[in-house]
Parts: C-alpha cells; sequence; structure tokens
C-alpha cells in the first residue's frame, strides 16, 4: 500500500473525465519481463543508440509515475483495468504529495548535458516539471493539474494545488503580469478536447526531426499522442519503446525493452551522466512561478 487515493490521485483524475466505454483496448494486457541477460543486451543497445545520435526525443506515459506510488491506467491493477473489471482500483498516491522519480530525473540529466532535445508527455501530474525539466524542453499534450494559463497573455502560472476544472475553463483567478489581468483557465484535456496547438506541433516538428525517438511507460494507445512515434520511423530515425506491455507500435520498434524504466535508467544514465540530478527544493514561491508563453517553440 503506497498511501490512499485523494481528490488529486489518479482515479478522481479519471472520474473527471466524460465518462466513456471506449478507453483505446489494452486494458489489463499481460506484462512481459526481458531475462536477466536480453536485458542487460538491449540496454547496451540504447547506450549505444543514444550515443551516437544527433537528435533524441522522449515520448512519456503514465508508466514513468508508477515507482512514485501513482497508479497508471491499463496496467493489471490499472484504474481502467479495475473499471474495467467492476473493482476497486488499488491505493494511489495524490499527485500532491508524488515525488519524481528516478526515470523523471535521469530525463533532467539527459536534458541537461545536451543528449535529449525534447520531452513530450502524456501525463497530467506534473511531475516533469516538478523534477526541475525546464519547460523549454517539455511538451505536455494532455495538460496538467498543477497549470494554469491566462488567456489574453498566454502567460502560464504552476501551482501547488489541483487548480481544478477541465477542458480549459476559467478557474476564477487572474493573470497578475503586469497590464493584463486576463482570467486564467485550466488547461486538462477531456477526451474530445483539440491537443494544445503549440506543444503538439513543437512534438511533430521534434520528432520529424528526430534520428531516434524513445517512448517510455506507454501503451501508445491513445490518439493522436500514440501516432507521433511514426513520424521519427517515417523520416528514417530508430524507434525505442521501454514499456512491460506489449503496444501497438511494437512492429515499428528497432528496439524493445520490457523492464520496469527506472531499471533501464540505473544502466543508461551512468554513461552519460554519473551524477544524476536531484528535484529542485520546492518552497511555496517555486510552485507559483510564471512561465513564458514562448518557451515551447
Amino acid at each position: 500500500m503506497v498511501g490512499t487515493e485523494s481528490k488529486y490521485g489518479a482515479s478522481s483524475y479519471a472520474e473527471r473525465l466524460t465518462p466513456r466505454q471506449e478507453k483505446g483496448g489494452g486494458l489489463g494486457n499481460p506484462e512481459h519481463r526481458d531475462d536477466e541477460f536480453v536485458g542487460a543486451s538491449k540496454i547496451m543497445k540504447l547506450v549505444d543508440l543514444l550515443r551516437n545520435s544527433k537528435k533524441c526525443v522522449i515520448l512519456t506515459g503514465a508508466g514513468i509515475s508508477t515507482s512514485a506510488g501513482v497508479s497508471d491506467f491499463r496496467g493489471p491493477n490499472g484504474v481502467w483495468t479495475a473499471e474495467k473489471k467492476g473493482v476497486t482500483p488499488p491505493a494511489s498516491k495524490s499527485f500532491d504529495v508524488a515525488n519524481p522519480t528516478l526515470t523523471h530525473m535521469a530525463l533532467v540529466g539527459l536534458v541537461q548535458n545536451s543528449h535529449v532535445d525534447l520531452v513530450i508527455s502524456q501525463n497530467v501530474d506534473g511531475l516533469h516539471l516538478r523534477s526541475g525539466l525546464p519547460r523549454a524542453n517539455l511538451a505536455e499534450l494532455h495538460g496538467n493539474l498543477f497549470m494554469e494559463t491566462c488567456e489574453v497573455c498566454g502567460m502560464e502560472y504552476l501551482r501547488d494545488f489541483d487548480v481544478g476544472g477541465i477542458s480549459c475553463r476559467r478557474t476564477g483567478r487572474v493573470c497578475d503580469r503586469s497590464g493584463c489581468g486576463g482570467a486564467l483557465r485550466d488547461n486538462l484535456l477531456d477526451w474530445e478536447d483539440a491537443l494544445p496547438e503549440r506543444e503538439f506541433v513543437a512534438s511533430e516538428t521534434a520528432l520529424s526531426e528526430a534520428d531516434l525517438c524513445i517512448c517510455m511507460g506507454t501503451s501508445l494507445r491513445i490518439r493522436p499522442a500514440s501516432e507521433l512515434p511514426l513520424r521519427t520511423v517515417k523520416n528514417g530515425g530508430k524507434l525505442v519503446i521501454i514499456n512491460l506491455q506489449k503496444t501497438p507500435k511494437d512492429r515499428h520498434a528497432h528496439l524493445k525493452i520490457h523492464l520496469p524504466v527506472d531499471e533501464v535508467r540505473a544502466s543508461v544514465s551512468p554513461p552519460f551522466d554519473p551524477r544524476l540530478p536531484t528535484p529542485p527544493p520546492p518552497p511555496r514561491s517555486w510552485f507559483r512561478f510564471a512561465l513564458s508563453s514562448s518557451n515551447v517553440a
């Protein structure tokens, strides 16, 4: 038991979404784990791919946050899997008290040392920004429970609380940028909401230019995010998938690793950055800083 569900947990986030029967399939599919020798061999290949890459882009899913105590959605004990079975989901740590995982921190190191250009996230838990990953190197496709954006000037505010709402509704707060005062809106997406244009275009562009795309902890079943890695493949790049479950895009992968992402991180990070970054201290002011609307190109 990793903690108790709160209003900020994975199940409560799922309940905020419009009820929908079709969730992309793959619920509760069996997990696979490479044996020690096979896993070590694959990780060595991944290290070589990273070392030789000129432009690498990462796509992350719920699987990178499970070691923080946050439930995933499609795994054997996932939120939507439990819903399908008609049982109560396992207890999940609340998003607001979860800490970035080893994988989150390894990605910060890889970005800082110019081995990764962009991290594209399908997660709403805010852990990438909490890890210290620069906003300029992050595209959040499905929103962030802790972020609100000014409808006038586009300034973003990262809070230490769930800003509430869904589908970009007004939160009741206003922009404090001098001369603005515009209404702030949440940026959490519902099923039928269009992906944020700036984040999506940045993702499309980066993946079209990348020679390596690494998908981590994602079942690659929610469109259009699931189709993005194929842009790298189409342009002659290589696709790596690190996930315990099989995915619909496995046939396109140059390399498939069936191991927990934190285990892969432990072997991949040292050749590039032996000093794993630590999350920045979280004083109240850190969570309330404004992010320029032009950070993600």
